[in-house]
């Protein structure tokens, strides 16, 4: 969120002991406070260090820094702090300032305009935000109405009336809600559509700054003497972007990344000669996790086809959108790591522009032995992927790294990569390969029906996987599929005869989830048999 000129400037205001008085502010002293660091976090977002050394006197003063960015983030606020002294810091009243030229003024109509627009936008979001909340009561309602109706009845005829009497309850106490919030979604897209024009045109008043920031910092100080004080805030619109080129050499069972990173912003304020950090963490609102729910497979009495129609029109109820919302030049390069973040810095001053060019480092190097395995998963893919089982050393965790492909000399794609972490042996994967030909046969099955006193329907599966090395060298091949797994007393699956004993079962901790893995020779048919049967009563429907 950036800097909102609705509200107070009041953005940043401590006390710094409990019992302390807002000062008498007797002297306004202005002074010089250059970019002295950034820190740069991957995907959006900085923190600008602003440094200034002068003489404070010996009493309460306003210090004022002029002409900061307006490209600040209102959540972080605006931060102040000695660092060699005593003094200290109460509060930071931001101003805005406007140039006087007539290019400014028609860039201040423009924005204001904006904002106002913004406001009204703001404030129908936090109705619309109500009636989510209203309408998701009434849905509740509904529903534990309709579940009220339902205990204690197995007749399908009550359950399809419940549900019906449900339905009417929400249509009767949600049509108005939703026709307000109908009026009020169209309203603020009407009013995007007069931002985007407002902003098109003050795009074509020219490159003038449209504003900037002076930051009145109320102080105190017990005693006159050199003071050295540090203002921090974060800004918007800086991004750096990890890269990685990857080398595969199957010869050689070796593996070779360079990790990049791609530096850019456009804030309102160069970055002449600073220090530069690069973080790997991406700052977020979200802070918390959430608990998963537990998922069952049964199976269920047959002769009840309505009470199937009740379950599909209350998972359409949940579903109807009127009553839910889901809402490089660098050659000096350190890497610092923590227990939960890491960060590159370069150890020589930097320059960026704030026009959006971008430029390129290169913040760390590994080089490291390597295991070469194709994978595949031939029920849903007959495509081999090759892939290199290895540990990296010196790198920082990195999440989905953007990567560059170079498999024996050849460049071979682009795509993501799984979680980059230190000390952890590592899947990396290398692209698809066409020399290795994947077949899935379905063979004929016995189904049929079993039981003396109580009959029993038999399903079974008998799928075979051939695969062929194409290639001139041996091959080392996993092949990954899964067998269902029971959740019912009655429901049995087992494997049959004649099928291919899997190398690891329930991969991952994935129950159901197998791998076979073979090293095949060149010109070699592997077949696997992945065979089973489902056995469960008649007067049952089989369900997921």
């Amino acid at each position: 969120m950036k800097f909102n000129r609705a509200r107070l400037f009041f953005v940043f205001s401590i006390l710094l002991t409990g019992s302390l008085a807002q000062p008498t502010l007797a002297d306004n002293i202005s002074v010089e406070a250059p970019i002295s660091a950034v820190t740069m976090y991957r995907g959006n977002g900085a923190i600008v260090t602003r440094t200034a050394s002068f003489t404070l006197p010996e009493g309460n003063h306003t210090v004022m820094i002029a002409g900061l960015t307006e490209d600040m983030n209102e959540d972080y606020g605006v931060r102040a702090r000695f660092t060699n002294v005593s003094a200290l810091v109460s509060q930071v009243r931001l101003e805005e300032k406007f140039s006087s030229a007539v290019v400014a003024e028609t860039q201040k109509a423009l924005i204001a305009q904006i904002r106002a627009l913004e406001d009204q936008n703001a404030a129908d979001q936090a109705t619309l935000e109500s009636l989510r909340i209203q309408l998701a009561f009434i849905e509740k309602m509904s529903s534990n109405a309709g579940n009220k109706a339902m205990e204690g009845s197995a007749d399908p005829d009550v359950l399809f009336a419940a549900l019906q009497k449900s339905l009417e309850f929400v249509r009767t106490n949600s049509g108005s809600l939703v026709a307000e919030r109908t009026a009020l979604r169209a309203a603020v897209s009407v009013r995007n559509t007069e931002i985007q024009a407002l902003r098109r045109e003050l795009e074509q008043t020219g490159s003038q700054r449209k504003a900037t920031i002076d930051a009145n910092i109320a102080v105190s100080n017990a005693s006159a003497g050199p003071v050295t004080l540090e203002l921090t805030y974060m800004v918007e619109d800086a991004e750096w972007s990890v890269e990685t080129e990857a080398s595969l050499d199957s010869a050689a069972s070796s593996t070779s990344v360079r990790l990049f990173a791609n530096v850019s912003q456009q804030t309102g304020e160069d970055w002449a000669n600073v220090p530069l950090k690069l973080s790997t963490t991406t700052p977020s609102t979200d802070i918390e996790n959430f608990k998963p729910n537990p998922e069952y497979w049964n199976i269920t009495d047959k002769n009840q086809p309505r009470f199937e129609r009740l379950k599909t029109q209350d998972a359409m109820l949940r579903e109807m959108p009127d009553i839910e919302e889901v809402v490089v030049t660098a050659s000096r390069i350190r890497f610092n790591n923590t227990s939960f973040d890491a960060e590159f810095v370069i150890d020589q001053s930097v320059s960026l522009a704030s026009d959006g060019s971008e430029q390129r480092f290169l913040v760390s190097t590994s080089t490291a032995d390597t295991t070469v395995v194709l994978r595949t998963t031939p029920r849903q893919d007959h495509t081999a992927y090759v892939y290199g089982d290895t540990e990296l050393d010196g790198f920082p965790y990195l999440t989905e790294p953007a990567v560059s492909l170079t498999r024996d000399g050849t460049y071979v794609g682009n795509g993501t990569w799984p979680d980059l972490q230190p000390k952890t042996m590592l899947e990396l994967p290398f692209g698809a390969t066409d020399r290795v030909k994947i077949e899935t046969i379905t063979l004929p099955s016995e189904d049929g029906d079993s039981g003396v006193f109580r009959k029993r329907v038999n399903r079974e599966e008998r799928l075979q996987f051939r695969i062929t090395n194409n290639n001139s060298v041996p091959i080392t091949m996993e092949v990954f599929d899964r067998i269902p797994n029971s959740k019912h007393e009655d429901l049995k699956i087992e494997a049959l005869s004649g099928s291919t004993n899997p190398t690891v079962r329930n991969v991952a901790e994935q129950p159901g989830v197998i791998m076979w893995r073979k090293t095949i020779a060149p010109g070699e048919v592997w077949a696997i048999n992945n065979w089973y049967k489902i056995s469960y009563p008649e007067d049952k429907r089989l369900t997921r």
